[in-house]
């Protein structure tokens, strides 16, 4: 092989590299671009899916960052607003009448010189929260006939020591409207009203309290079904960490609701066996809603 042949194999390996050299930064390129392209739909790791503290999740609101976003109104009440400002009453529970005694220039006694109104202020507090213990106590008496007749106690007073119907239907209050968990409930009780009662009491009388309105309960069920027109709808929520469902049947003036651990047609018939042969149903189209029985 003489050297005009040793250049010619020389050039081609050098536009062989040439080319593989152009195409590997053209491969690099798209691999790269490939790349970006993946980091859109892939999902992000974040404390939900990985160990990541959720201090470091993105998108997470700083410390006391409020998340509402700015109107263009001005700070404060808007006009044309009703004002709710704290009026005097005049029906006051207790007066304090505030004499001076002494004079503030010369410091001579006022004692005996009569008084004129100057002005008045009053103040709105609650009064020392304290519990009330009332005893009960029976008597009976013996007849010219030989019967002997004891009075009876009032209704729910059916232990040596029971707690009251204020208290039943104040931890009911705070439970379904306020969302308050059972101890902090509990805590509220002991500090705040120093009354002492356990977790276990606060389900006992939540539970007394829900078997005295469960014929409410039925009453409101059955306005609903007699209803004209019915608006249905279920919607998921956690119990205990799994998903269960409530689902809600309404009308202008009555709501009913009630809480199933399946989406089936199953918890409609619980309810509602009959369907509603009497009510237009309205509803979002799923499939057990469909198949209930309505005009």
């Amino acid at each position: 092989m003489d050297l005009r042949d040793l250049a010619n194999r020389f050039e081609a390996l050098d536009k062989s590299f040439e080319l593989l050299k152009e195409e590997n930064l053209s491969l690099r390129a798209e691999n790269a671009s490939l790349k970006e392209e993946l980091k859109k739909h892939q999902t992000k790791k974040n404390s939900n899916n990985s160990s990541i503290p959720p201090s470091q999740d993105e998108n997470r609101p700083k410390k006391n960052q409020s998340l509402r976003k700015p109107s263009g109104k001005k700070p404060g009440g808007q006009k044309g607003r009703e004002g709710k400002t704290l009026e005097m009453t005049a029906t006051p529970d207790k007066i304090v009448e505030l004499y001076p005694h002494h004079c503030v220039d010369c410091g001579t006694s006022l004692g005996g010189l009569p008084a004129v109104a100057a002005q008045v202020r009053q103040s709105v507090d609650i009064p020392p929260v304290a519990a009330v213990f009332t005893e009960y106590r029976t008597f009976s008496k013996v007849c010219n006939c030989g019967c002997n007749t004891t009075t009876g106690f009032p209704e729910g007073v059916t232990t040596p020591v029971s707690y009251g119907s204020r208290i039943e239907g104040l931890i009911s209050y705070f439970h379904a409207r306020q969302y308050l968990p059972f101890a902090r409930m509990q805590e509220m009780f002991n500090n705040v009203f120093n009354i002492g009662i356990s977790e276990g009491g606060l389900h006992y009388l939540l539970n007394r309290f829900a078997n005295k309105v469960t014929p409410v309960y039925e009453a409101i069920k059955e306005k609903v079904q007699a209803s004209k027109v019915v608006g249905s709808d279920e919607t998921g929520g956690k119990v205990n960490g799994e998903k269960h469902w409530f689902w809600t049947w309404q009308t202008p003036r009555f709501t009913f609701i009630t809480h199933s651990d399946n989406r089936a047609g199953n918890t409609i018939k619980e309810h509602f066996p009959g369907g509603f042969p009497q009510s237009a149903l309205v509803h979002d189209g799923w499939k057990p809603q469909i198949n209930t029985e309505a005009k």
